[in-house]
């Protein structure tokens, strides 16, 4: 299909002569753009039309696109990456015959349409035609192999549309699309809109085409081509906000579509709370969720074709508890998109948090009105505690950073983005009211559809509903990095108040800068052992005095844990006390604070592991876990002699009948998943801490699973640990076998059980066996990186596998997507302990890292990681010492 403007001529600059074609000037390297195009010239829409064939090495199009001139110019800028494009035209609006070339540069995917003579304001058509090899590292359009059939996917967020199809590949450039795609016949095509015509061709391809696009921006378009099995369910019920039925589709590889029953019944209840909050419909024609066999991410909210990781969709309902979580969660935010990022999307990627954080904010409120045993708001909290430690960093990035070049876009896709950001929205949730805040957020997408917003944009819609204070406050947390820590002091004089002083969170020998402050929406609880109530105030840098209604008994100064801040008391006895007064969120937050507390130094080791003893006997099965991270860090770093630690965890742990944990009947018997997950994890530390009860019940369930794998027998949720403790003493012929059933199995959620149970192997022949594994096909692209970060969590495996990264770098990353051949070697690095590794680990990585997209930033986060760690344990060493021999 090719679409014309009238009155324009149409001339092929392939069918001109040598002798016609007169040489632009080529501009120098500094002129091309590494981050924004100008916008002299943008995209009004395009006509697409590809051929992908996976059994073939290489595919082939045309796109033909409108642009806006906009400014005189000679050449203008757009994308395009690994194609050889061999075909090039313009039309121009007042009929003349322009020459122009097609020139790739080295910057960042950048390309180059030159003319001869300067191009005046108009409209004019860019057509162009190339050939690619598929992509081979989960981006762009790649193929895959599963079950000996060959199948191709795209993954085109942030900046890989340019490696399939010459685009101007930034989110500001919203366009309708009209896709043609060409595919084998037998084989299914899916992209963003519903099919409307297929005619078959007579060189065994059948053309597909599709309805026109809503605008949309090049990254969230997609395509899936192979022998799919495409699962029809009923259409989604019309909705108060959505008048008309919305078809909903399920898309598997060739003999999977079978396990898409349970996603596809979420997909309509989900759906229809967010519609219902958002009171705006489902933005696009269609809704098809698609298990993609081997994916990056964990999954791509392309409109009219969101993509997953296998695992995320082919479940059921005897599936573990904490899949069928991580499935709504992951579910809910990619639906969430639709409106944050789809209908209305960020002009450039400074503004990725208005899409990732409200996404991650949308989707723990939607999963916890959905279905509330999964306890979202809780797995969120526990989810806060990593940003918390990314954020403390004196690297950390600012929720709202600046973004130059391809490194910074990659580097936007962290715990910042996502965590910090939801938290920040959801603590000025509460303090604006829930309602008000719906309602800013209503207004912002009622002004933006379809279209791009901005920063400001958003801190217009927030302002116009919560007034200008609560937008300088919230810009407080978007323009800088840290955590803000709030020192409170309760005083009983003639009026009852607290004081409250401000300052940046700062671990044990940080070097993170000062900041400038913030304005912190908090919210005081506190209360006697009758009555409770609560005082909210925005506070700024400067210390702030709140009036309390009576002297407290206890005064937690962080209601719901709804605020994203720490904070410290001068003793927390009166909050343990009060523990039934408190909700399971502000349980966590007391032992968020005494986490926080042991991290800057404020409390000692002796101090937190008594606090510890008494959060392990809360009736709150979330709460009781909390000394595990207390646990692990001593017992990896603080102690030699493990033994006085197995006998602390013994103390904690040691009668709540762990060892029934793989005893399915028994976890099935249990009426809350809490408790199913809370006796999973006090087994994992107990057999950590060598108690064979567990360690035989694990191996006994772990030889089940070998021979049978019938999930009645072994609880699924406590699978993955059988596998990893069978893995540490289950002797080699085990390994073995579990080995086998790795290479044999194709379903993704036990293939990820297997690998983080094999990572935990520390046998030094098997693990060095399973090291290099990863440099095969037997571990698949989306694989390696689940397997080696477990598989380092070992200090036994820690040198070794530094070892083996020296050795096969190069191999290593050779497989890797980019943005993981950025992270994940700082990634492997960054639980080394020891200063002294400091200056080997930067001098291989540093000159290595610095050639990967966001490598640079990567390992100076993992530097400064080892740093603290090294200067925390320097200081904790003795007082854990002391504590653990004298206890």
């Amino acid at each position: 299909m090719h679409r014309r403007l009238p009155l324009v001529v149409c001339i092929c600059l392939a069918a001109c002569s040598a002798a016609d074609r007169r040489p632009a000037t080529v501009p120098a390297v500094s002129d091309v753009p590494a981050g924004r195009l100008s916008g002299d010239v943008v995209p009004l829409s395009y006509a697409l039309d590809l051929t992908i064939v996976p059994q073939r090495e290489r595919f082939s199009g045309n796109v033909e696109i409108v642009v806006d001139i906009r400014a005189a110019t000679d050449r203008f800028y757009l994308h395009a990456r690994n194609l050889d494009v061999h075909e090039s035209m313009l039309q121009l609006a007042d009929g003349n015959i322009v020459e122009a070339a097609f020139d790739s540069t080295a910057t960042a995917g950048v390309a180059r349409i030159i003319s001869p003579r300067v191009l005046q304001p108009q409209k004019a058509l860019l057509r162009l035609a190339w050939n690619a090899p598929f992509g081979r590292q989960l981006k762009g359009l790649y193929a895959v192999q599963e079950g000996g059939r060959d199948y191709a996917f795209t993954q085109f967020e942030p900046i890989s549309a340019r490696e399939a199809f010459p685009c101007f590949d930034e989110p500001a450039f919203k366009t309708p699309f009209d896709i043609t795609l060409n595919v084998a016949t037998g084989d299914t095509a899916i992209t963003a809109t519903p099919e409307v015509e297929q005619i078959p061709l007579e060189n065994g391809l059948v053309r597909h085409r599709y309805a026109t696009t809503p605008p949309l921006p090049t990254y969230l378009i997609a395509f899936a081509v192979g022998p799919l099995d495409v699962v029809t369910a009923e259409d989604i019920a019309p909705t108060p906000q959505r008048a008309a039925p919305l078809p909903l589709r399920g898309v598997a590889a060739a003999g999977k579509g079978g396990r898409l029953q349970y996603a596809l019944q979420t997909t309509p209840e989900l759906l229809a709370i967010q519609e219902a909050y958002f009171d705006i419909a489902h933005p696009y024609p269609k809704l098809d969720i698609v298990a993609v066999p081997d994916f990056a991410a964990g999954a791509m909210e392309n409109v009219g074709a969101i993509t997953y990781r296998e695992s995320l969709l082919l479940l059921d309902e005897d599936s573990p508890v904490q899949q069928r979580r991580r499935h709504a969660l992951v579910h809910a935010h990619e639906l969430a998109h639709q409106w944050f990022g789809n209908l209305v999307t960020m002009p450039w990627w400074d503004d990725i948090w208005l899409n990732e954080s409200f996404a991650t904010w949308m989707a723990y409120k939607t999963v916890a009105q959905w279905d509330p045993q999964h306890r979202a708001e809780l797995s969120r909290l526990r989810r806060l505690q990593v940003a918390f430690d990314e954020d403390a960093l004196a690297t950390a990035r600012q929720i709202r950073q600046p973004v130059m070049d391809e490194n910074d876009i990659e580097n936007a896709f962290d715990g910042i983005t996502y965590t910090k950001g939801g938290a920040v929205l959801r603590m000025f949730e509460r303090f604006m009211v829930e309602d008000s805040f719906r309602e800013a957020v209503r207004y912002h997408l009622r002004r933006f559809p379809h279209a791009n917003a901005d920063v400001n944009d958003f801190m217009q819609s927030l302002s116009s509903i919560g007034g200008d204070e609560i937008g300088q406050a919230f810009s407080s947390f978007l323009f800088q990095p840290g955590i803000p820590t709030l020192d409170v002091e309760v005083d009983c004089g003639a009026v009852a108040t607290a004081s409250i002083s401000q300052s940046r969170y700062r671990p044990i020998a940080s070097g993170a800068a000062d900041s400038d402050g913030w304005i912190v929406p908090v919210c005081l609880r506190y209360g006697d052992e009758h009555d409770s109530f609560e005082a909210c105030q925005l506070t700024g840098p400067a210390p702030t005095q709140v009036v309390l209604r009576t002297c407290p008994v206890w005064l937690l100064p962080n209601a719901d844990y709804a605020g994203y801040f720490y904070w410290s008391v001068a003793d927390y006895q009166p909050l343990l006390a009060a523990e039934a007064q408190l909700s399971p969120a502000e349980q966590l937050a007391v032992a968020h604070s005494i986490h926080a507390g042991l991290q800057a130094g404020r409390i000692d080791i002796a101090g937190a592991g008594g606090l510890y003893r008494q959060l392990a006997t809360s009736q709150r099965p979330q709460v009781a876990l909390t000394p595990r991270p207390f646990i692990e860090f001593s017992r990896q770093y603080l102690v030699d002699e493990t033994s006085a630690i197995d006998a602390y965890v013994q103390q904690l742990y040691g009668d709540v009948g762990a060892a029934l944990a793989f005893d399915g009947s028994h976890m099935a018997s249990l009426s809350s998943d809490s408790r199913r997950l809370f006796l999973v994890d006090a087994a994992r530390l107990l057999a950590a801490a060598g108690d064979q009860s567990v360690r035989r019940a694990a191996l006994a369930a772990a030889a089940e699973l070998v021979e049978s794998n019938e999930a009645a027998v072994v609880a699924p949720e406590a699978g993955e640990l059988a596998l990893q403790i069978a893995a540490q003493v289950g002797g080699q012929a085990l390994r073995q076998q579990l080995l086998g059933q790795l290479r044999e199995s194709r379903d993704g959620q036990q293939r990820r059980d297997l690998l983080r149970g094999l990572a935990h192997a520390d046998e030094p022949g098997f693990a060095a066996s399973m090291r290099d594994l990863v440099l095969t096909d037997v571990i698949r692209v989306n694989e390696i990186r689940v397997f080696l970060r477990e598989h380092v969590k070992s200090r036994h495996n820690r040198d070794a596998t530094w070892r083996w990264l020296r050795q096969n770098y190069d191999a290593l990353v050779a497989r890797l997507p980019p943005r993981d051949a950025g992270r994940l070697p700082a990634e492997l690095v960054a639980g080394f302990c020891d200063e002294r590794r400091l200056k080997e680990v930067s001098g291989f990585l540093g000159p290595r890292l610095s050639q990967q997209v966001g490598g640079v930033r990567n390992l100076a986060k993992a530097i400064e990681r080892i740093e603290l760690c090294a200067r925390r344990a320097a200081v904790q060493r003795p007082q854990a010492r002391a504590y653990f021999s004298g206890g």
